[in-house]
């Protein structure tokens, strides 16, 4: 009966161990979770793009959110007819919640009083409440509850000795809270004009974006976005601006490949050949286990048939019969 039992309790130990060598090996060969791909020939869900064909500073701004939690932009905007407006070429540029004209979808506007004004684009998309000045709840209360607004409720106004922090600095190193979402100058820097051209020096890699649920839609817990506004960075001018489109992606083309290109190069899909071996190692590592799933179960109904043979054994031996007792 020792001897069973031993068998038993190897039997049981070797099962274990080649399940954790199994969940182990299984768990090392997926590696690191890639991005979803990008493809340009047809829209994906996440592709939108806020275009300014129609105006004198033609260009566009692209932006890509991959269903994972990352966004990505990408722009160029000639900006030689803004610099009139703003000599110093640099420009701060956020998601805006509204977008209320009906006849254009992207506007110049100099005076930032009609077309990209706070009543025809409203403030910065601000659902966590980091509460710049510009903030949508610097004006919007927090819900129905109340007509106070939610800033002001959170005593987050200058009036409070709040402070609004956001920098890119501050950002990178993980200072998220700091920056209202659609605060994307204040994220990554500002737009500079280079010879009459603002264009990304490369993709940005945004991991605290504006949820795609909010696109033009207002929610209990936050207020949509819906638009993109250029400011002139000194004055804070709003200059520019545009609606955001899902459906018309062309003029974004470019930027959607530089986008497609920076993900390939940043989060590159495993080759087939290590796909393959991936795979192979998995179908040995279940075949291995199985096997010994089955040895053990073999071994255990085999040490109990012995045992019990065993025991029947056993019983004959001590238990007088009936006939041995009659005389």
């Amino acid at each position: 009966m020792m001897i069973i039992l031993s068998i038993l309790l190897l039997s049981l130990l070797l099962s274990f161990s080649s399940a954790l060598s199994s969940s182990s090996s299984s768990s090392s060969l997926k590696g690191s979770p890639l991005l979803s791909p990008l493809a340009t020939a047809q829209p994906l869900p996440g592709q939108m793009c806020a275009s300014f064909a129609s105006t004198a500073a033609p260009g566009y701004f692209a932006l890509y959110n991959n269903g994972n939690g990352a966004t990505y932009y990408y722009y160029s905007i000639d900006t030689s007819a803004l610099l009139q407006y703003c000599p110093t070429g640099i420009f701060s540029y956020h998601l805006h919640t509204s977008w209320t004209n009906a006849t254009a979808s992207a506007a110049l506007d100099p005076t930032g009083t009609t077309y990209c004004s706070a009543a025809a684009t409203g403030g910065h998309y601000d659902p966590t409440l980091a509460c710049s000045s510009s903030s949508q709840y610097a004006s919007s209360p927090c819900g129905p509850w109340t007509t106070n607004a939610c800033c002001t409720e959170m005593g987050r106004t200058s009036s409070n000795g709040y402070t609004y922090s956001c920098n890119a600095n501050a950002y990178i190193a993980g200072n998220y809270s700091a920056c209202e979402l659609g605060d994307l100058s204040g994220k990554f820097g500002p737009m500079v004009s280079l010879n009459g051209l603002a264009k990304s020096l490369l993709v940005l890699d945004d991991v605290i974006p504006a949820h795609p649920a909010n696109f033009m839609e207002n929610q209990l817990n936050a207020l949509k976005w819906s638009s993109l506004v250029v400011h002139c960075a000194s004055t804070k001018a709003r200059l520019l601006c545009a609606k955001f489109s899902k459906s018309d992606l062309s003029a974004c083309a470019d930027g959607f490949t530089q986008i497609n290109s920076y993900i390939a190069q940043s989060y590159p899909s495993p080759s087939p050949s290590s796909s393959s071996s991936s795979s192979t190692s998995n179908v040995a590592y279940d075949t291995y286990a199985n096997g010994i799933v089955i040895t053990f179960f073999v071994t255990l109904i085999f040490g109990m048939g012995i045992g019990a043979g065993g025991y029947a054994y056993y019983k004959f031996r001590n238990t007088p019969l009936s006939f041995q007792n009659k005389k």
